[in-house]
């Protein structure tokens, strides 16, 4: 599915992905395992994000992929959907919504809803 994308995409951009959630739902700590090959023990040390990280990864020699890992802060994210909305949302791929279902707290679905 991905690869399909990619090749389909004229402009030879790469196929975006951004990792979205509330502040401590472990996006960074995905993002590691996942696409740079990490140990999850490797992930307790992280810190939080405090600005949007980007980074280009290459499958295969030919699948070309950027993942945005936000920061996730309350006033960040509004201008996620203010100022920076054209930089962060044009031609997404895919966004990847997490959420921590380890906090006791519903403010995670909650904050979602808003």
């Amino acid at each position: 599915m991905i690869e399909e994308n990619v090749e389909q995409n004229k402009d030879n951009s790469p196929f975006k992905i951004i990792l979205m959630g509330k502040q401590g739902a472990g996006k960074t700590s995905i993002k590691s395992v996942i696409f740079d090959n990490n140990s999850p023990n490797d992930t307790l040390k992280y810190a939080s994000t405090n600005e949007i990280k980007i980074t280009y990864y290459t499958f295969l020699d030919k699948i070309s992929m950027v993942v945005y890992d936000t920061c996730s802060d309350d006033s960040t994210i509004k201008t996620y959907f203010t100022n920076q909305k054209q930089f962060i949302f044009s031609n997404v791929g895919m966004m990847i919504y997490i959420f921590d279902i380890c906090n006791k707290k519903k403010d995670n679905i909650l904050y979602f809803e808003k």
